[in-house]
């Protein structure tokens, strides 16, 4: 039986609801969902799901959905992912966390390098755990562990799930031996490096970047990934990094698993963000996006067009005929500062939200229209360079 706290502290997790096939944008930075108790993905107040634990032992606690569970590990270059599965479906609402305890059944706590993302309330390493299906996901950072840990520690891992009247249920427990990542100098750059490196393969799609462009994007990822000023020096760096032998989905796969709680929506969300940096958001650009929702995320023709509206990167297919100076309103000598002012007040004047208590067809007619300037505004900066 699962010890009352752990029900009470489950009470502050949530899972994210989808709508439709592309679920709704949920603003914020993706730094929140690094960590445990402090992350945007289970909320607040885990520390008191394990706290029987640390006197009865990690061991012969499996029960209720768990079990039965199978676990195993993932280990990378800067931690390893955990993996449950069960052997029914756990429900969408399903709330998780693992904590962990050395051989000996002494529960451990966080390097102090990390802060306070993987501290419980009573001080123990925690981490949040991702439900989907019967698969429950977590990663422990090799940067949260203690200095001095055995080589093999045991993983406790709770699950409950939110009732309609708030109360929470637990739905199981289970624990198991695994190996201990070895401890390494906290950087949280090193959880979300695989996205920023995709992103940055997004933004050179469309040329070469120019100093102003990379200042503008690295200024955008410290804000959208929460970084302090001692992350700076590693975001550089892993906007420097290519690392050609990864493929885009090889990314996206290094993606989900150090942030076992981030959806497709978010992913496709931060590099659209970065894409935008330099003003608009190119065809090529678009294209790896597009690939990435079709080819990795499973995306159908329609649920690609959904996406594009949700996301905002709709691309005109312009005629060739279709005179791109005329559409911005500029003279064929006009600089590349001009198109873009030009371009701005096109937008700002034939925005959508201006007729959005209009009838529906001229909603439409806005939309189209934005669609035609932002499609001769790239056609334009290639021109001119």
């Amino acid at each position: 039986m699962i010890h009352m706290a752990a029900q009470t502290a489950l009470l502050a997790l949530d899972s994210p609801r989808q709508m439709g096939w592309f679920g709704k944008i949920v603003g914020g930075g993706v730094g929140a969902l690094i960590g445990g108790p402090a992350g945007a993905v289970v909320g607040f107040g885990l520390g008191t799901l394990y706290d029987s634990a640390a006197s009865s032992g990690a061991k012969q606690l499996d029960s209720g959905l768990l079990a039965n569970a199978r676990a195993t590990t993932v280990p990378d270059e800067v931690g390893v992912q955990i993996v449950v599965k069960t052997s029914a479906g756990l429900p969408e609402s399903a709330l998780c966390g693992v904590t962990f305890f050395t051989d000996g059944e002494k529960p451990l706590s966080p390097s102090g390098r990390s802060g306070d993302r993987y501290r419980s309330e009573v001080g123990q390493l925690i981490v949040a755990g991702r439900a989907r299906g019967n698969t429950i996901s977590a990663y422990l950072p090799a940067g949260a562990m203690p200095s001095s840990v055995t080589k093999r520690i045991h993983a406790l891992v709770n699950v409950g799930t939110r009732q309609r009247d708030g109360s929470v249920v637990a739905l199981g427990q289970m624990s198991f031996l695994m190996d201990a990542p070895e401890p390494r100098r906290w950087c949280q750059v090193e959880l979300i490096e695989p996205l920023v490196v995709l992103g940055m393969r997004v933004a050179r799609a469309d040329g070469k970047l120019v100093r102003e462009e990379i200042r503008a994007i690295r200024a955008h990822m410290e804000r959208l990934f929460e970084l302090e000023a001692a992350d700076q020096e590693a975001l550089r760096a892993a906007m420097k990094a290519t690392k050609p032998w990864l493929s885009n989905h090889l990314l996206l796969d290094a993606v989900h698993r150090r942030l076992p709680g981030i959806e497709m929506e978010q992913v496709l969300d931060v590099l659209v963000q970065v894409a935008r940096c330099d003003g608009v958001v190119s065809a090529s650009e678009v294209e790896i996006i597009r690939e990435l929702t079709m080819g990795y995320y499973g995306a159908t023709r329609a649920d690609w067009a959904e996406a594009e509206r949700a996301l905002g990167i709709e691309v005109a297919r312009v005629a060739a005929g279709v005179d791109h100076w005329a559409v911005l309103s500029v003279s064929r000598g006009a600089t590349r500062i001009e198109i873009k002012k030009a371009y701005y007040a096109k937008m700002r004047k034939h925005h959508p939200d201006k007729v959005a208590n209009l009838p529906k067809e001229f909603q439409e007619l806005a939309h189209e229209k934005t669609i035609e300037i932002r499609a001769s505004y790239e056609a334009l900066l290639r021109v001119v360079g």
